[in-house]
């Protein structure tokens, strides 16, 4: 019998004995999933600005948010892994999300900045036939990054895939804090890209007019240049070509039209600075007075742009107002200033020329903002004198802010007041969800400039309106015993609040709700009593089901409420008998599995409450069962042939298993249905062994023909192994063990050459030279040349080989075997391979005194120097060995 240590092939056959776990899952559902993201119109709740997005979107597309379309696609997938009969595992994969529909802002894409942080969604489990009575299990997720997937599993899940259905659905998705500032700074930097084009076409035009080269408007010409020299730093901060148009996509052709106005303010600071040096005392056109309320007029345009509309028209006017006093026009504009005011005053006293003019900005900035707040428009005195405090703080002449600070809390107090006014005048209206929005505007202001907040008088009393007045409606409900408004009352004020406000109200809030909560338990039981008495009980389920729903939000279990525990057993003998009657129906319709989990469930509850059994319900129960295991024996010969065997055997084993725990595993009816199942398998096996065996000895003959025969006697002997493998079966191996008769020796050979190739690689040179030398014989022996098989000898492999250590081995195995003269070839090869003198010395004077007695013996009266000329011939390097050889003849 030929060894073989190695062997793969990929047979149908071997998967009855090695088991898979592969088999045990399958799709249940594929399918493509889009899902839109609606607008709600609702104040926000919670951490949800999905509508903020939409509102933000529906501005550049004129129309309602409602019309704003988005929708999320994504495919959905759900894997069933059966657990136990009639209970699975269910994995639900989402992947391949993508966005669609209004995904741009004026102009400029936004799918990047568009895609939710979560989503949540609902697995839902129905009867086929009634897919209104479903229950759903809810869970929420990361929204996953492009290109990846996000996994749920779902244990014991409990269905028949005959007559349920499981599907994932309503989905929704949320947008996070962290989702809205990253979407509102896209939007804000495509605003500032608009709002920069439309500076620069301004300031284009205007400085058209200009004449940097006369002297009398040198203060003038200054203003103006100063800010073109911030709007054109102002935009290269931004860092538009690097941030927004990295695809090209350049409208306004932006980048270019700053650079031509850089390059123009470039131009005009050196005509200002050379007029500046030309030029003497100037002629004062204008008093310093004049010249600062031009500088604060020319200010004001870019805070009314700042303030209109909530700053929809982008950031970059506020931000050009918050730096203005942080960049300079040239490297010291302190000095040009003072170069310009001494020009301007020849006799007044250089060193007072920059207190004077500082003194004069802030003057005009206290009276802009003064007419500013007698016209009500507080936000842009604010933000006026914001800009004030920015040039007080860098400016060392006003050391003492000259009074802007009563100034900046006056506008301050007068946007708070006007926050807390329309609130009260919502609240007085009966708005109050309005009057909520614009308290908490006016908390978010009060953080913002809390140092100059004088007063809260009016948001106190507001704030204080709403929560008296509602807590006032839901008291006036509790004392009417009118409970369930009054939890709803209850609901609607938790929700209204959060953080510091609602942990102050909690307590009194909670206690009114335990209180409403415990109402409407005592009204619901008191109604299951009446339908109790009346013989109605379907009627007193239902009023038990909805007061153990209302319990669950007691802060004591729903076990220990009274009223509920007392009617207990009653409800759970009721209920017993409504699921057995229900699952009877299902056993009349022949929908088994559903009447297996119905009197499952009623089991359950039985012995909870330790109601006894229903004779009936019990039999069908078993009856239920039986007919589901013949059923799904029927429904899994599937398994057979789609040659899944191993899934078929488990198969068997779990409804062996099924019918012993429901003492069915004696009924005839499941033991033939098995037995049948069993022989379907084992003659299903017995095919494909054959067709099997009939691929292997096929293969074996294209290795014979190969001349490969090692290869084809190991898959004819492992196919061999595998039919003995299977008693049942009867293949007919002839062909086969003719075929491996018949190359048997050719194999052998094969086999024997590779190891002892494989001893010679590893170095063990004398068991590899033993297996060569043996197999040269054998070769001989068995006539292997009529296979085709050419003859490697050891002098041949040591030939091929070239290696002196295989070489001297070779020489030793010769000589320690009593073959010099074979022994003396090697040598030869050894001289020519560079064999050290003193070791070719050794081997000569060796096989020299073996062959000298050897050849004596045999030709006593030959001359030995004939004999001698035929081992060494002509090969001067031989001498010693002709020496030591004519020494041991002539002893």
């Amino acid at each position: 019998m030929i060894s073989f240590r190695w062997f793969s092939l990929p047979l149908l056959v071997f998967l009855f004995t090695s088991p898979s776990v592969s088999q045990d899952s399958f799709i249940y559902l594929s399918k493509g999933i889009s899902s839109s993201v609606p607008y709600s119109g609702q104040f926000r709740h919670g951490n949800s600005y999905k509508d903020d997005i939409l509102e933000e979107l529906a501005k550049d597309l004129l129309r309602p948010p409602v019309y704003v379309k988005i929708t999320v696609g994504f495919r959905q997938e759900i894997r069933l892994l059966k657990e136990k009969p009639l209970f699975y595992l269910a994995d639900v994969s989402l992947s391949d999300f993508r966005l669609s529909g209004y995904l741009q802002y004026r102009l400029f894409p936004m799918d990047e900045v568009l895609n939710p942080s979560g989503f949540r969604f609902a697995l839902k489990l129905s009867p086929k036939l009634d897919t209104s009575a479903f229950s759903k299990r809810e869970f929420e997720g990361k929204y996953p990054e492009k290109g990846k997937s996000v996994e749920f599993r779902v244990p014991s899940l409990q269905l028949d895939t005959a007559v349920d259905t499981v599907v994932a659905g309503d989905f929704s998705f949320l947008y996070a804090e962290e989702d809205w500032k990253r979407f509102y700074a896209r939007k804000n930097l495509i605003d500032d890209y608009y709002a920069s084009a439309a500076l620069i076409d301004s300031l284009r035009t205007e400085a058209e007019s200009w004449s940097m080269t006369d002297a009398a408007m040198l203060p003038f010409n200054y203003i103006r240049l100063s800010e073109m020299v911030r709007v054109v730093n102002l935009i290269n901060s931004r860092d538009f070509p690097g941030r927004l148009i990295t695809e090209g996509h350049d409208p306004k052709h932006l980048p270019s039209g700053n650079l031509a106005m850089y390059k123009l303010s470039r131009t005009c600071m050196f005509n200002l600075a050379e007029t500046l040096d030309k030029t003497g005392a100037l002629k004062a056109n204008a008093s310093a007075d004049s010249l600062c309320s031009y500088f604060v007029e020319r200010l004001m345009r870019f805070i009314r742009l700042s303030s209109l509309m909530d700053n929809i028209h982008s950031k970059i006017y506020k931000d050009y107002l918050s730096t203005y006093y942080s960049q300079n026009v040239f490297e010291n504009d302190t000095a040009f200033i003072r170069s310009m005011l001494i020009r301007m005053y020849p006799d007044a006293r250089p060193d007072t020329l920059l207190s004077y003019a500082s003194s004069c900005m802030m003057k005009a900035y206290r009276g802009k903002a003064s007419r500013l707040m007698s016209e009500k428009k507080f936000s842009d005195a604010v933000l006026l004198m914001e800009n004030a405090h920015g040039m007080a703080a860098s400016n060392p002449y006003l050391k003492e802010h000259n009074g802007w600070e009563g100034m900046m809390s006056e506008a301050v107090n007068g946007i708070y007041n006007s926050y807390a006014g329309i609130a009260s005048s919502s609240l007085d209206r009966g708005n109050t969800e309005f009057a909520m929005e614009y308290l908490r505007k006016a908390e978010e202001y009060r953080g913002r400039y809390p140092a100059y907040i004088r007063s809260d008088s009016t948001y106190r009393r507001v704030y204080r309106e709403i929560f008296i007045g509602k807590l006032d409606i839901c008291d006036s409900l509790l004392r009417v015993h009118c409970f369930t408004e009054a939890l709803a009352c209850l609901g609607s004020c938790e929700s209204a609040y959060n953080g510091r406000v609602l942990e102050i109200l909690k307590p009194d809030i909670s206690g009114k709700m335990e209180t409403a909560r415990r109402g409407i338990i005592a009204s619901l039981t008191s109604r299951c009593r009446k339908a109790l008495k009346q013989d109605l009980p379907d009627s007193a389920l239902l009023y038990y089901d909805k007061a153990s729903a209302v319990a669950a939000g007691l802060s004591t279990p729903p076990r220990n409420v009274a009223a509920l525990d007392s009617l207990a057993p009653a409800l759970a003998m009721l209920k017993v008998k409504k699921i057995n009657a229900l699952a009877l129906a299902y056993h009349r319709q022949r929908q088994f599995a559903r009447a297996i989990l119905q009197f499952g469930e009623a089991r359950k509850i039985s012995a909870v409450y330790s109601i006894p059994s229903d004779p009936l319900a019990d039999s069908v129960f078993r009856q239920s069962y039986k007919q589901w295991i013949l059923d799904k024996i029927s429904e899994q010969q599937k398994l057979i042939w789609s040659n899944k065997p191993d899934s078929a055997l488990r198969f068997m084993k779990m409804s062996v298993e099924t019918a012993k725990s429901q003492g069915l595993e004696n009924d005839p009816e499941i033991m033939k249905a098995l037995d049948q199942y069993r022989l379907k398998i084992s003659g299903h096996a017995c095919e494909m062994l054959d067709d099997s065996l009939i691929l292997m000895n096929i293969r074996a003959g294209r290795c014979f023909a190969n001349k490969n025969y090692s290869r084809g006697a190991v898959i004819l002997e492992y196919s061999i192994h595998l039919a003995g493998l299977m008693p049942t079966c009867s293949p007919d191996l002839r062909p086969l063990l003719d075929s491996l008769k018949k190359y048997r020796d050719a194999a052998e050979y094969q086999v024997k050459l590779d190891e002892a190739d494989k001893d010679m690689i590893a170095g063990n040179y004398e068991e590899g030279l033993q297996m060569l030398a043996a197999n040269e014989k054998f070769y001989s022996n068995k006539r292997i040349d009529h296979y085709g098989i050419p003859l490697t000898s050891v002098f041949d492999y040591v030939i091929a080989h070239n290696n002196p250590f295989i070489t001297s081995q070779a020489l030793e195995y010769y000589y320690y075997h009593s073959d010099p003269a074979e022994a003396l070839r090697y040598l030869i090869i050894l001289h020519e391979q560079g064999l050290p003198d003193d070791k070719n010395r050794s081997y000569q004077e060796q096989l020299a005194g073996a062959l000298s007695a050897r050849d004596k013996s045999i030709y006593g009266n030959t001359d030995p120097r004939d004999i001698l000329r035929r081992y060494s011939g002509a090969n001067s390097w031989m001498n010693r060995f002709n020496e030591v050889y004519l020494k041991e003849w002539n002893k």
